[in-house]
């Protein structure tokens, strides 16, 4: 056996140790989607039951005592439900649908207020849930890379020496 042989067999161990793919945060992709999604479900959950709650709940009460403006927060409640489901489903095209229909969410929970009579009902509401909702897939697309599980990239043959 030559050297170079031994050492040929070394670099392509190396290689393929290298070109592994890794799961992101110790978690496998399909575990990582699912709890993704989990995540997703409960704060639709969180922002359907906050929205129709009356103003004068405990709960609205205390979250009023933070001093968020509600636009900011109706938009970050509409970012995270939007961007979550493109990072979560495992077909882009459905996560992008399921990110777009959180504004028609938006839409209908603000028209389910006017059924609530002691829920407050702002229209004003509206634009910020239809930015957060149209700009968080956009979002989520440019930054799918990052969120979605790396694949195996080949090594540039000058990266390895011949020698």
């Amino acid at each position: 056996m030559s050297p170079n042989r031994n050492r040929r067999q070394l670099i392509d161990s190396m290689l393929r140790q290298q070109n592994k793919p890794t799961p992101r945060f110790g978690l496998p992709p399909e575990t990582r989607r699912a709890l993704i999604l989990v995540l997703w479900a409960a704060l639709m959950c969180c922002v359907v039951i906050g929205s129709l709650l009356p103003a004068a709940s405990p709960v609205i009460v205390d979250i009023g005592r933070l001093h968020i403006n509600d636009k900011v927060m109706h938009f970050c409640a509409y970012l995270a439900l939007s961007f979550l489901p493109v990072i979560g489903f495992q077909d882009r095209r459905r996560g992008i649908v399921a990110g777009l229909s959180m504004f028609l969410l938006g839409v209908l929970m603000e028209a389910g207020q006017h059924f609530s009579p002691p829920a407050p009902s702002n229209s004003a509401i509206v634009l910020p849930t239809a930015r957060a909702s149209v700009a968080a897939p956009c979002w989520a697309c440019q930054s799918a890379s990052f969120w979605r599980s790396s694949e195996p990239r080949a090594i540039p043959p000058c990266a390895v020496s011949p020698h």
